[in-house]
């Protein structure tokens, strides 16, 4: 389980050369501003934030806009796979994204992190703030399921 705004690791390697090849995402929270979350690559292994901003939103990660509002689609490198509303405080998520059109490679490590929610700067920028700011909807404590597959060489 993972607290508004807490950094998800969705792939943690500390050395080496390699590429990310895709990622899975399941979550189960109180709403679906946890999608907010801005995902980050790190490579070399130790890169200061926000390293490279790979997405300003997870729909923007697996190809969508705007939470999702066009429904499920099962596309050849992404997806929106499952939503369930469980209650009115409680729903289920998921999505993949693969990357053989477009891999990740990475140099002297890589980790590649998830926020459970986002906030804004003062001028209204997202993803380029690690702590303070401003909360962008209410974000709720998630239990957050990933896979990542990623070749090492």
């Amino acid at each position: 389980k993972y607290n508004p705004l807490s950094w998800v690791t969705t792939a943690n390697v500390q050395s080496g050369q390699g590429l990310l090849f895709s990622h899975t995402l399941a979550i189960t929270s109180g709403n679906l501003n946890f999608l907010e979350g801005c995902y980050h690559a790190y490579t070399p292994y130790n890169q200061s934030f926000p390293g490279l901003i790979v997405s300003t939103g997870t729909e923007d990660y697996f190809d969508s806009a705007f939470y999702f509002n066009a429904g499920e689609f099962h596309f050849e490198v992404s997806g929106y796979t499952h939503y369930k509303k469980l209650s009115e405080t409680s729903l289920e998520w998921s999505a993949y994204r693969m990357h053989d059109i477009d891999p990740i490679f990475f140099n002297n490590g890589f980790r590649f992190e998830w926020r459970n929610g986002d906030v804004v700067d003062d001028r209204g920028f997202k993803c380029i703030v690690d702590q303070g700011g401003h909360v962008v909807g209410s974000p709720t404590e998630s239990t957050v399921s990933s896979y990542a597959w990623v070749y090492v060489w």
